[in-house]
């Protein structure tokens, strides 16, 4: 059996004294007696706090209250970054974002199941994403050049006038008085050569200027290498130096059903990687179809 140790001041380890109350250590303290030269008293089979009884006191901190938003911030981003991860860029914010909230959370010592989960997902989205954008910019770069061909004159040049022959100019005139069918020209002759020239010349020239007739060769040249929505489209034209209004200009004057480019560019995409048929809609949406030709073009390869 143990054995109880009156009730009494103790020294508890701090240069101050305690009180015991025979069973715990209390709060109340003071500050030691100043000694009278006599040795201190103990009691009877006294053993010191250090030892065995009674138990040494030892002050407990408040446990911090543990939060966990940003653990679960990391794991709501992860979650999204996942999903979206095939989005070009969009995923390699959002799966960095999810790997540095997820970091925090451990290093702030939160829930470290939701902050590891946020961080593996976040890292997945932040690579998957990485490989789709760096696989369209490749195939971006590898477009054909601008072609330096230009486009041939819509009006042909008039034939310079023969110079007459010496033969010609030395022949003597049978008649000093010219006639007057010779000297009378005809007016309604001359009127129907003009009118068919200029007939000739509206149908040769169709009225585009020459960066507009760049702008169309150029449009169609990228259709002949890859899939383009509209907005795709002008936007390339533009990246290639065309004004905004000469892309435009090009991209309604040629011939291309919209539909079927976002089947083509739709089969493009699955035979790079695999998607989802929302996914792939919103892929086709990002790049520029509408939702009609999207769903269209994700119809079209039976997705």
């Amino acid at each position: 059996m143990t054995e109880q140790h009156p009730a009494g001041w103790y020294d508890d380890g701090s240069g101050r004294q305690r009180w015991f109350d025979g069973q715990a250590w209390t709060e109340q303290t003071r500050i030691p007696p100043i000694s009278d030269g006599m040795p201190p008293t103990e009691p009877p089979n006294y053993i010191p706090p250090a030892t065995q009884w009674p138990p040494t006191y030892a002050p407990t901190a408040p446990a911090a209250p543990t939060t966990k938003g940003i653990a679960i911030a990391a794991l709501i981003t992860g979650i999204v970054a996942f999903v979206t991860g095939l989005a070009p860029v969009w995923g390699i914010l959002a799966g960095g974002a999810a790997v540095v909230l997820g970091i925090l959370a451990l290093r702030q010592r939160q829930p470290r199941g939701m902050a590891i989960a946020g961080i593996v997902l976040g890292a997945l989205a932040l690579l998957a994403s990485t490989m789709t954008t760096l696989g369209m910019a490749l195939s971006t770069s590898a477009l054909p050049a601008h072609s330096a061909s230009t486009v041939a004159t819509t009006s042909s040049p008039a034939l310079p006038e023969v110079p007459a022959t010496p033969e010609e100019a030395s022949s003597p005139e049978v008649s000093d008085t010219p006639s007057s069918e010779d000297t009378t020209a005809s007016p309604s002759d001359d009127e129907g050569d003009e009118v068919t020239e200029d007939e000739d010349a509206t149908a040769d020239d169709p009225g585009y200027t020459m960066a507009q007739e760049q702008a169309i060769d150029k449009a169609n040249e990228y259709l002949e290498y890859t899939a383009f929505s509209e907005k795709g489209l002008i936007a390339q034209l533009k990246f290639e130096g065309f004004s905004k209004a000469d892309a435009t200009f090009a991209v309604e004057h040629i011939e291309v059903d919209w539909n079927e480019q976002a089947a083509l560019k739709a089969q493009e995409y699955l035979d790079y990687t695999s998607f989802s048929r929302s996914g792939l809609i919103n892929q086709l949406e990002f790049e520029g179809f509408t939702h009609k030709q999207a769903v269209h073009g994700v119809d079209a390869v039976g997705l």
